[in-house]
């Protein structure tokens, strides 16, 4: 059997000192902790692949980035170098599904299973090659979780998703891909010594670009109406103040005949003069010309409370309107 040496290697480097990688189950990136002498150091590259091996096994870490850089003295420096999971930090997920109606079920155009609510966010966190098998199946329809997605992050909205149903987010460093596993299933640790070694991350990862996204608002206004006509010299009036509103009201000269017009003896505009026009007097027929086209067809915003049962809509029951 061959003796088994350690050996490393990162983009730009030809030596190192030591090397350390954590790794664990999760979204969080694994950490690798690099050590190097200032002339290696001066080649190192922020983004590359780290390639760990003990002579034997060789596991490429590829699409890593150096996440900080701390000087130890003696001309040491120690690089920590976050796995491709730092990549997870970023992009964004967003919907409404399985929200629930005023009777608790399930809205049908919001239904979705949990294996598609998982490849929607894997998508979106740009994994090609993934397994969901763990994750188990829901038959009943009040146990699909609701979620409401505004740019979520798709890997912490996937470990959210999962978590409640015992599994977790695994990437596989050999493989290099992700499954959903079920918590408590697998190999036993191997029965050897072990260092357990977390360095301190200090800088940011950056990204490639910002976005800025808001949430959908939906804004619903009622305003009192009121029905309004026009005069035959043009002006706007309430129908009640109309000169040739009904005597009776207008519930005796319904629409679309308005038999029982008031004609008025003399136009209330004669007399009054425009650039170039004189209004002269209306026959019947013409005032009912007129009411029809306007009488019950012409409304205007007023500013007076909404108040009363006819504003008891469904929704809207405590729901106090302002006065303006």
């Amino acid at each position: 059997m061959p003796e088994l040496f350690g050996q490393a290697s990162w983009t730009g480097c030809n030596d190192f000192i030591s090397c350390t990688y954590t790794y664990g189950h999760g979204i969080s990136p694994g950490v690798a902790t690099l050590v190097l002498d200032e002339a290696n150091m001066r080649l190192a590259q922020g983004y590359g692949d780290l390639l760990l091996t003990d002579g034997t096994n060789i596991l490429a870490l590829h699409n890593c980035k150096v996440s900080d850089v701390q000087y130890q003295g003696q001309g040491r420096y120690s690089l920590a170098i976050l796995d491709r999971r730092w990549k997870w930090a970023f992009g964004g997920v967003s919907g409404q599904y399985n929200q629930r109606d005023h009777k608790n079920q399930v809205k049908p155009w919001q239904k979705q299973t949990l294996d598609h609510l998982a490849l929607f966010c894997l998508r979106a966190m740009g994994e090609p090659v993934f397994e969901i098998g763990d994750l188990p199946g829901i038959n009943n329809d009040q146990d699909l979780p609701a979620v409401d997605w505004v740019w979520a992050n798709p890997a912490q909205a996937l470990a959210e998703l999962v978590e409640p149903f015992g599994c977790r987010v695994v990437w596989r460093p050999f493989s290099d891909d992700v499954v959903i596993r079920q918590v408590g299933f697998g190999a036993d640790l191997p029965d050897i010594d072990y260092e357990s070694f977390t360095p301190a991350i200090d800088l940011p990862e950056r990204p490639s670009r910002l976005a800025v996204v808001g949430a959908e608002t939906a804004y619903t206004c009622a305003f009192a109406l009121e029905a309004v006509g026009q005069e035959p010299w043009g002006e706007i009036k309430p129908i009640n103040e109309l000169s040739y509103k009904p005597a009776a009201g207008w519930s005796v000269s319904p629409p679309p005949y308005f038999w029982n017009l008031t004609v008025p003896d003399a136009n209330p505009a004669l007399g009054i003069f425009f650039p170039g026009i004189k209004i002269s007097t209306l026959t019947p027929d013409e005032y009912r010309n007129l009411a029809k086209s306007c009488v019950f067809r012409m409304y205007r915003i007023t500013m007076l409370p909404l108040n009363g049962p006819k504003f008891l809509e469904p929704g809207l029951e405590h729901v106090d309107f302002p006065a303006f």
